[in-house]
């Protein structure tokens, strides 16, 4: 009797494709949905606003999950067609937290990263945890007195929470890009990171560079028009640093943000003279 694998490898494929390739993915949407039942979601709405809900992702997530029943069938299908959902699919990576479980979980050796080729990034409020928000803000708020004006506390939170998404979540979030994937496209979405100088903050995420060089098709979805240019021209250079030294830059960051401000002006200024 024929079996699945008398197949013509080529036919096989378009059964792969078919059963496996919708588009674009979002790893965890359930449970990144349900977050958003919490009005305390995002740390920079006000904590009383029960009517507050986060905004929706802004890339349309297909509508069809991917019939990975497929891989469950034998050993030799799941090798053979593995490459095909990870690969041809984008994959919008959730949260800090549920992103580092999707490389835990899936993403495990190098040779299942290596099939990931397409990422949609978001840079966001939303990726400190509830968890780390109440760490943030007790450690934040020791040494002052507990009586302090409601206006106050939530003044101290919220830059603490800035600070520590700047930081913290941003820079883990990025390292699993800079330090596991060879990207061909990549689109960083900072409109949601409600941070000042978000543009500045966010790309600064990336100052370690790509290990293996700066995706082919890049793009990042700002409202400040111009910083296209310069972001692709930062990450480049701390990619190319990256490569002389052989090691993680880790500079301050402060520096960083530095670097980003002075590439902005360099190329206004150009465009100043240019007329």
């Amino acid at each position: 009797m024929p079996s699945f694998f008398s197949l013509p490898y080529d036919i096989r494929q378009i059964i792969y494709n078919h059963a496996l390739v919708v588009g674009t993915i979002a790893p965890y949407q359930r449970a990144c949905a349900a977050l958003k039942d919490s009005h305390s979601f995002n740390p920079f709405t006000e904590l009383s606003d029960p009517e507050y809900r986060a905004p929706d992702w802004q890339v349309p997530i297909s509508p069809e999950l991917p019939n990975t029943n497929l891989l469950k069938t034998c050993r030799l299908i799941h090798a053979e067609a593995s490459p095909t959902l990870y690969s041809k699919n984008v994959w919008v990576l959730p949260p800090t937290a549920w992103t580092a479980k999707f490389f835990e979980s899936a993403l495990y050796n190098d040779e299942r990263r290596a099939w990931v080729k397409h990422v949609y990034l978001y840079l966001q409020a939303q990726d400190i945890s509830a968890e780390e928000r109440e760490t943030v803000a007790a450690d934040t708020l020791k040494g002052y007195p507990g009586d302090l004006p409601w206006h106050k506390v939530e003044d101290l939170s919220t830059n603490a929470y800035r600070k520590y998404l700047r930081t913290v979540s941003w820079p883990r979030k990025a390292s699993f890009i800079l330090e596991y994937l060879a990207l061909d496209s990549l689109t960083v979405d900072i409109r949601w990171s409600s941070c000042l100088h978000g543009s500045v903050s966010t790309i600064a995420a990336f100052a370690d560079g790509f290990k293996y060089g700066v995706p082919t098709h890049f793009d990042i979805s700002s409202e400040e028009g111009y910083y296209k240019h310069v972001a692709a021209i930062v990450l480049q250079r701390w990619t190319e640093q990256r490569k002389e030294t052989f090691i993680p830059l880790s500079r301050g960051f402060r520096e960083n943000e530095d670097m980003v401000k002075n590439i902005g002006r360099d190329i206004a200024w150009e465009r100043t003279i240019r007329g």
